[in-house]
């Protein structure tokens, strides 16, 4: 290797995780200085999310292990856009 990621899933793991870090960044400050919630209150509304993350990363690898990526990336944008509803 060269240095750089040959493989796309692993190119696609980088891009999704750039952008949960990015909206973390941008909702965290979008919450305080918009809406004025302090940043105790401000990470009292992030926990459910950083909980459903630790809670969803075992059964996440379980099933990384059994299914093709297809099938999980398939599955993830529905569960997705399920949720954006």
């Amino acid at each position: 290797m060269n240095g750089r990621l040959e493989d796309p899933h692993d190119n696609f793991g980088g891009l999704v995780g750039a952008a949960m870090a990015a909206s973390f960044s941008f909702v965290s400050l979008y919450l305080q200085h918009v809406l004025g919630t302090g940043p105790a209150l401000t990470g009292i509304m992030f926990l459910p999310f950083a909980l459903g993350v630790v809670a969803g990363s075992v059964p996440a690898v379980r099933l990384g292990c059994r299914l093709a990526p297809r099938t999980l990336l398939i599955a993830g944008g529905l569960l997705s856009r399920a949720g954006a509803r």
